[in-house]
């Protein structure tokens, strides 16, 4: 089963839920088993420049330096299987003791440019270069 957040603000002790009946339902759904709730604080998701920069800029330069043409199939490659592997693995809480590669639509906006950081760390050892700065190119960090 794949959770699913539930966002609330702490009102004088009591919760205070977005949208209650969706609550309500999620929590009626769920099977009669033991389970473990996580809050935590919400942060904004990344956004369109930073998902923008890393499609148009980051990889396609490794595409380039790995002699990939350009292509939506080389791309998956990349995201999904290269850049996964490398940089994405993260520790499975559901499987002590063994990893899983973390989606990048799961992370926040300041997770996803540290992701971003890692994969010009990884250019750089490998093809000894570096991307373009966001800025320069007209990608905000903060624009939606």
């Amino acid at each position: 089963m794949k959770s699913k957040p539930i966002h609330f603000n702490p009102k004088d002790g009591s919760e205070n839920f977005e949208k209650p009946a969706e609550y309500r339902q999620i929590i009626k759904d769920l099977p009669a088993t033991r389970h473990v709730m996580e809050i935590k604080k919400y942060s904004d998701r990344r956004t369109k420049g930073a998902n923008a920069y890393y499609w148009v800029v980051v990889v396609p330069y490794f595409m380039a330096e790995m002699g990939l043409v350009d292509s939506e199939s080389n791309k998956n490659y990349m995201h999904y299987t290269v850049l996964a592997d490398e940089l994405r693995r993260v520790p499975d809480e559901l499987r002590p003791g063994k990893t899983k590669i973390q989606e990048t639509h799961t992370m926040t906006g300041s997770e996803f440019w540290k992701y971003i950081k890692k994969c010009e760390y990884l250019f750089h050892d490998f093809y000894n270069g570096s991307f373009p700065p966001p800025k320069s190119l007209g990608y905000d960090e903060r624009k939606r």
